[in-house]
């Protein structure tokens, strides 16, 4: 009788332990779903961007404003920012310095930590120091 109810005991304890197992199997494969989707809307997206990056290159290439070399050269230049020619761009940390106490702050910060002033907005195309906007405004 003893030995019964640790049998009992027992199968109860692996059917639970089963089932455990199996949730943890299908929240698995629901998140390789969810992952598998959004590894193809990221490609769907990469797949846009190339295609306008190239479209842009070649428009200006086609009128003469640029030539093959100079969008080369440009890639290259862009590509050692960072300190590696290795087809990369790792952005470093980015500082905003406040125009009212000269104290640095995280670019991310909308208002200088030290004294609450605003701070310049940043571009998220382009980073600071990169390009000279056409209208001799400033971008960062």
């Amino acid at each position: 009788m003893l030995w019964d109810l640790i049998q009992q005991s027992q199968i109860a304890q692996a059917k639970l332990q089963s089932q455990h197992a199996k949730a943890v199997a299908a929240d698995a494969h629901a998140e390789i779903r969810f992952l598998k989707i959004r590894l193809q809307k990221l490609e769907e997206a990469f797949d846009r961007l190339t295609m306008s990056t190239m479209a842009i290159a070649e428009i200006l290439c086609e009128q003469g404003q640029l030539s093959e070399e100079a969008v080369e050269a440009k890639i290259e230049e862009i590509d050692l920012r960072d300190g590696a020619l290795d087809g990369r761009l790792r952005q470093p940390a980015a500082v905003s310095q406040c125009a009212k106490c000269r104290h640095a702050n995280s670019a991310r910060r909308c208002k200088c930590l030290y004294c609450g002033e605003p701070l310049p907005a940043r571009s998220t195309v382009f980073p600071p120091g990169s390009i000279e906007p056409p209208n001799g405004g400033s971008i960062d």
